[in-house]
């Protein structure tokens, strides 16, 4: 009975835990000339390889899903591509080739230490009922009780820009913030599902979908 108790706690817990991602702050140009764009390249600012593919994998399936047509960097240049006016030609005319209209790119701005002093505390837990209270408080004091202590945690400030591939200008930008890159899979997923959400409360682009989903209910 214990042990099935002590499982349910940690998958309960377990459950919870979540990428503590936010966006911070955004910004749209309001050049007439940009307009909601329709195809995009992701591109992920990284060495890392893993890192890289699975940032442009989740924002390029999420932007799908809303109707775009997107590519990943990943896919089409090499990682030896450098900052040469040659690169940069090669690299806009698999933008053009494309038709893509715009270029999404990711980068981390900087990482810092946070300290934060966790108080002791105790609180009552509902899972179990045992029919005297010592067994009860015996059983549950090691889990619900600990002195305070001070935790760090490294905090990511990320940054995410929309720029114009035609006249290669800033179209759109949003910094954010992560507690967690630990787990990079559920960093992806949350981080993807926010800037493309906030991508579409700026206007900087549209689900092209919407009209398609409401139809199948006509």
């Amino acid at each position: 009975m214990k042990t099935k108790i002590i499982t349910f706690y940690i998958l309960l817990l377990c459950s919870c835990a979540s990428t503590d991602t936010m966006i911070t702050g955004s910004w749209k140009s309001k050049e007439p000339a940009l307009k909601n764009y329709k195809s995009i390249l992701v591109a992920s600012l990284t060495g890392n390889t893993v890192t890289r593919n699975g940032l442009e994998s989740e924002l390029t399936e999420l932007l799908e899903k809303n109707g775009l047509t997107t590519a990943k960097s990943i896919d089409l240049f090499p990682p030896t591509i450098n900052t040469q006016d040659s690169s940069h030609a090669i690299l806009m005319k698999k933008v053009n080739a494309r038709g893509l209209e715009a270029i999404l790119t990711v980068s981390l701005l900087k990482k810092e230490t946070e300290s934060h002093y966790v108080d002791g505390s105790y609180e009552p837990m509902m899972y179990a009922w045992y029919p005297n209270f010592w067994g009860y408080y015996t059983y549950w004091y090691p889990y619900t009780y600990s002195p305070g202590y001070y935790t760090e945690t490294t905090v990511y400030y990320l940054e995410t820009n929309v720029y114009d591939a035609k006249t290669e200008k800033l179209a759109w930008s949003a910094q954010s913030k992560t507690y967690d890159l630990l787990h990079e899979a559920d960093f992806s997923q949350e981080f993807a599902r926010q800037i493309v959400q906030k991508m579409k409360q700026d206007g900087i682009i549209i689900n092209l979908n919407k009209d398609k989903d409401e139809d199948r209910y006509d």
